[in-house]
């Protein structure tokens, strides 16, 4: 009988792997990147995965550093027919996956389904290993009109699904190297865009390949701005100022600094300014008075034969 021999993929789950070495945010989403690359391999061959979730992806040490790999395709779909036959692994019609990871359209058993559920599992998984709990509580879980109901509505991004569970903050802050507050703080803005963009519950919605999902999270690795919905212009300026911090440092120091040499300069040319206006006036008085004593002065004490108290005068006030 034909058969496949296939390699032996040994590994630890990815979210295992993840907390039980401590991976920081930043080492977990160079991890993730990975795992997208690995989904758009198979979408490029035609293969929709269709049960992406943290135990279908394992990861191995390799030349020092964490390898991850896409494992059990055994309910994938084929996109591609052979031109004789519409090949497919599986049948449509049939809602088979895990629940829990399984995109709205995939749990509605639509015939419809491309690579797009693919992109929402991995939004889910990439939720998992940042925040350390799926999107919804665990009851939302219970029961497939639970499930139904609850993907009826995008996920709560990351950072307030972290504010709701106040008793296990400590230890999942541990679990990535960090504190609650800094982990709060890592999941809000470029991260809760990303992953809301993946988990959208249109397909529209979303990210149109799993390697658009990585380059997003690429791109918040090089702080550089995202492409997911929400990056304004305040937003970019951010991402501009951490992207160059030294620059932008520089560049504000000088700005100081010519901020306040024009500051001094001015205050020195308004001093300036009334040292001369005084100057003026005084010269202005001086001048009145030589003419007093010159024309009218010099008449009257002519008069009176006592003009060398004039010559006095002038002697004192030139002193």
């Amino acid at each position: 009988r034909p058969y496949f021999a296939m390699e032996l993929v040994e590994g630890t789950p990815l979210l295992d792997y993840c907390n039980a070495s401590r991976l920081t945010i930043e080492d977990r989403l160079r991890l993730f990147t990975g795992v997208c690359r690995a989904v758009q391999h198979a979408h490029q061959k035609g293969v929709i995965h269709r049960d992406l979730k943290p135990s279908n992806i394992l990861v191995s040490v390799v030349d020092g550093r964490p390898v991850a790999r896409v494992i059990d395709f055994g309910i994938a779909k084929a996109t591609i027919g052979d031109g004789i036959t519409d090949a497919r692994l599986t049948q449509d019609d049939q809602v088979i996956g895990s629940p829990a990871y399984m995109s709205p359209e995939q749990i509605n058993g639509s015939r419809d389904l491309d690579t797009r559920a693919d992109i929402y599992s991995l939004g889910v998984v990439l939720y998992e290993i940042l925040v350390g709990s799926l999107p919804f509580p665990d009851e939302g879980y219970r029961g497939w009109a639970a499930i139904a109901q609850a993907l009826q509505a995008d996920p709560p991004p990351p950072s307030r699904r972290f504010e709701t569970l106040a008793d296990t903050q400590e230890t999942r802050a541990r679990e990535r190297s960090t504190t609650p507050a800094r982990l709060r703080r890592a999941l809000g803005g470029d991260l809760d865009w990303i992953v809301g963009r993946a988990t959208a519950t249109e397909p529209d919605d979303r990210y149109e390949s799993a390697v658009g999902l990585a380059l997003d999270i690429e791109l918040h690795l090089a702080d550089e701005p995202i492409r997911a919905p929400g990056a304004t212009v305040m937003y970019r300026m951010r991402k501009f100022t951490r992207r160059h911090r030294w620059g932008v440092g520089f560049a504000a120091t000088i700005a100081v600094g010519l901020t306040s040499f024009a500051v001094v300069t001015s205050i020195q040319s308004d001093r300036i300014a009334e040292a001369r206006d005084l100057a003026q006036t005084r010269q202005g008085q001086a001048e009145g008075l030589i003419g007093f004593m010159i024309g009218d002065l010099a008449e009257r004490l002519d008069g009176v034969g006592r003009l060398d108290l004039m010559d006095t005068v002038a002697v004192e006030a030139l002193a």
